[in-house]
């Protein structure tokens, strides 16, 4: 259907909340009736930054959804951050699989308990109702962890919802809630991440982070001569930085970020791997502090990468060769010792596994592994599957049961909110049979029936 003018999206407005309006002023009876004809299923939960069914949405209202997904969506963000390197997110995201999509964004994995709802800013509502006549939930306001508006200076509220941020709900932000003002480190943290956003969705590839993390802290003379990251002095110097900031918040950085152990995953090279896109956004507002430089001029610092990279292949490798000496060539003899000395091990413990082989032949192992892979692989034993720990569910019965005597004022709260607040990872909606004394005490508390 064609959309009239006055309920085309707006440029910073998230898809729930152009579609909250549409439900409310395009002649729909009721929600059910509005998903049914916009996403084409009465019974949907939409998450509201990786939101899902994108396809069906742009099909039924006209609208491109290359845009959607770009302009009113977290996903740049995701993608810039390398998290999103197959496409796999953005496909999921166009079709409907809203289950896979936070899987893929990596947020369960993350385990990283940010603010599950929509969040607004009182100011920014009232504005925006005196201009277009209705409020609506912004984009940029919902970067997990941002606590303040960047434009009003004032603290966001929050509409909590289920797990993950899905809701079947499509509600309007409220206008009857009122402003306070924010810190000034609240305010630059959400101004910087406001442009890490902007700067997201203006790139046509991701973000070389890697090499131009390590290029900065090279400048700030936080990488050692054999090329390796100081963790130690850098986590210092960052935890003074953020000295400021409380973790910890409802709708803040959780705690399991305060003590920025993610650095090293972040930025070692063996150990790495792809990280949730609000570790870069602490990481980069804290260098560019410290280099004295803008996003723009530290993003823009890739020529230095790829310059390095043609003077790589532009030399000799036999110069190479020569230069390091035929101590670098692996030893026949070194080999066939290491071969030997496994085989042995495995002969005379066929029930050890790689782990303990590992350890007692560590650097024969590893010897092989850079040398003679494909030799090593035959002669250790079949690899197994992993195995997961049993679950101790007295020890989590315990302390959810804690938790929730910490609670106070509980009577308005659902289910799903406790389990957000004692950190419950869907344990009190899905496995309260495994946990008798919790399920006692919320049927004390009247949130379970008898």
């Amino acid at each position: 259907m064609d959309l009239p003018a006055r309920h085309h999206i707006l440029d910073d407005e998230l898809i729930v909340s152009w579609l909250a309006r549409l439900c409310r002023t395009g002649a729909f009876f009721n929600e059910r009736l509005a998903r049914k004809e916009l996403i084409g299923i009465e019974k949907v939960r939409l998450h509201p930054y990786l939101t899902s069914h994108l396809k069906c949405i742009s099909s039924s209202t006209n609208q491109n959804p290359q845009a959607l997904i770009m302009k009113h969506t977290l996903y740049p963000l995701f993608w810039w951050c390398g998290l999103d390197s197959e496409l796999r997110l953005k496909e999921s995201m166009l079709e409907d699989n809203g289950g896979q999509t936070i899987i893929l964004a990596g947020l369960p994995q993350s385990k990283l308990h940010f603010f599950a709802g929509l969040k607004f800013c009182p100011s920014c509502v009232s504005e925006s109702r005196g201009i277009h006549g209705f409020g609506y939930f912004k984009t940029f306001h919902h970067i997990p962890g941002i606590e303040a508006c960047s434009d009003h200076h004032c603290l966001l509220h929050g509409l909590s919802s289920g797990d993950y941020g899905y809701d079947r709900q499509l509600p309007l932000p409220p206008s009857n809630t009122q402003a306070v003002e924010a810190t000034c480190f609240q305010i630059g943290l959400a101004k910087f991440a406001k442009a890490f956003l902007q700067q997201s969705c203006d790139e046509t590839e991701p973000l070389d982070y890697r090499n131009i993390y390590k290029k900065e802290l090279l400048g700030l003379g936080l990488v050692t001569r054999f090329q390796r990251v100081r963790i130690s002095k850098l986590t210092e110097a960052i935890l003074e930085f953020y000295t400021a900031l409380e973790f910890g918040g409802e709708l803040g950085f959780p705690k399991g970020l305060a003590d920025f152990n993610f650095l090293g995953p972040l930025l070692r090279g063996k150990t790495h791997f792809c990280c949730h896109p609000t570790k870069h956004i602490l990481f980069v507002f804290w260098l560019c502090s410290a280099a004295g430089k803008s996003l723009f001029e530290l993003v823009n610092a890739r020529s230095w990468t790829t310059k390095r990279k043609r003077i790589r292949a532009d030399v000799d490798v036999k110069l190479v060769k020569k230069a390091i000496g035929e101590a670098a060539v692996p030893s026949s003899e070194r080999i066939t010792n290491a071969i030997e000395k496994i085989k042995e091990l495995v002969e005379t413990n066929p029930s050890w596994r790689r782990k303990e082989i590992k350890e007692v032949l560590n650097a024969d192992f590893f010897y092989l592994y850079h040398h003679a892979p494909s030799i090593l692989e035959e002669i250790l034993p079949d690899k197994e599957p992993p195995s997961h720990p049993d679950k101790d569910w007295l020890l989590e019965d315990d302390r959810i049961y804690s938790e929730i005597l910490k609670i106070d004022n509980f009577e308005d709260l659902s289910l799903s909110k406790i389990d957000g607040l004692v950190k419950g990872r869907g344990f009190i909606l899905k496995s309260l049979k495994e946990l008798p004394r919790t399920a006692c005490l919320l049927r004390h508390l009247r949130k379970l029936h008898k």
